[in-house]
């Protein structure tokens, strides 16, 4: 796994960002951190984690976004200590029939994934938007990251407090999602326009945490 840190200017506030699958910092660089450190994780091809000193920050928040959100529970006894956890177009179950990418089609873009077919995939995920080069991962790395993600265990969970649901997310269903977080207590919903990549909705971290 990879990290890459947005701000580090040694404010008190923290927050630690996992991002989707296939992304690097690019994806939420525009964001203005405003009193914020910011801190990214990506790229899940595996769970080595260096370490950061993020037990210095007075106050830390976690925002995960699709993948994101169960990946950041394989870190669940180095990040238990945070209050504030939004996840956003993601669940803890991301492959399932039910509460997630629906399996079959999860394998199918596993064992058909090539340059085609992640183009495809990256128009479905920025529906109605015009984005430039999201990384430059290779498809290999792409593929293999899929594969990674499928194959992981968690064994505990975050309790998230508010959960951003896109109400045209074709990646993993809005259906779905809602259909997960029902099941879950003392969560906020929050429902908003697009699609499964959210981020032009916001200028800045704040309106995310305070939305």
């Amino acid at each position: 796994m990879k990290s890459y840190w947005l701000n580090k200017k040694q404010n008190d506030d923290l927050i630690i960002f996992f991002n989707g699958w296939g992304m690097d910092q690019k994806s939420v660089q525009h964001l203005d951190c405003g009193k914020y450190d910011v801190v990214v994780f990506y790229d899940y091809r595996d769970t080595k984690i260096e370490d950061l000193e993020l037990s210095k920050y007075k106050n830390k928040f976690l925002i995960t976004w699709s993948m994101g959100t169960f990946m950041s529970n394989i870190f669940f006894d180095m990040f238990n200590d945070i209050k504030t956890k939004i996840a956003i177009n993601g669940t803890l179950k991301p492959i399932d029939n039910e509460f997630g990418i629906p399996v079959d089609i999860y394998n199918l873009t596993v064992n058909n994934f090539n340059e085609l077919s992640c183009k495809k995939f990256i128009k479905r995920m920025f529906v109605g938007l015009e984005f430039p080069v999201i990384s430059g991962r290779t498809i290999e790395e792409l593929k293999q990251e899929l594969i990674d993600i499928q194959n992981y265990t968690v064994t505990k969970y975050f309790s998230f407090s508010k959960a951003v649901i896109s109400g045209n997310d074709k990646i993993i269903p809005t259906k779905n999602q809602h259909n997960f977080w029902n099941t879950q207590n003392n969560v906020e919903v929050k429902n908003i326009q697009g699609g499964h990549y959210p981020f032009l909705n916001y200028k800045k971290w704040d309106d995310i945490l305070n939305g």
